[in-house]
């Protein structure tokens, strides 16, 4: 759902006092849709929506379940630069704290519903999250 996505990006982008947030920052600024250039540097990411989970009418209030999955990839020897990229991750889109800016609609949460990871495949790190997203219009 692009307007989630929108929300997502704008998150990731965001300034406060000029500064970028960690994760931002942890990946270089490199957060791609769906799949990474080949001549992507790392480390990176790449998001992307796996389903539309619920259509819910309540009346003239519309929700929308949606599950956007964000991989993180490094390709360091050692574990602690793609669980730096994790951590950050998590903390930016902690459930408790977050809040997307999503048009059109009200945001109502995004939380963790899963994650694989970290794991490393032909000398790239992988950390893999699911997050559940609903909005309402």
């Amino acid at each position: 759902m692009k307007a989630i996505n929108d929300g997502i990006v704008t998150k990731v982008n965001e300034l406060t006092g000029g500064n970028h947030n960690a994760f931002y920052t942890a990946i270089g600024g490199r957060f791609y849709y769906v799949e990474a250039p080949q001549s992507a540097v790392f480390p990176f990411s790449v998001y992307r929506n796996l389903d539309e989970l619920h259509n819910w009418d309540f009346g003239a209030k519309k929700r929308k379940n949606v599950t956007v999955q964000i991989d993180c990839f490094s390709e360091t020897p050692g574990a602690a630069e793609i669980e730096t990229c994790r951590d950050a991750l998590l903390n930016l889109f902690d459930y408790k704290t977050v809040t997307l800016t999503v048009t059109s609609y009200t945001f109502i949460y995004m939380k963790l519903v899963g994650a694989l990871g970290p794991d490393k495949i032909e000398g790239v790190w992988n950390y893999n999250s699911r997050f559940e997203v609903e909005v309402e219009a």
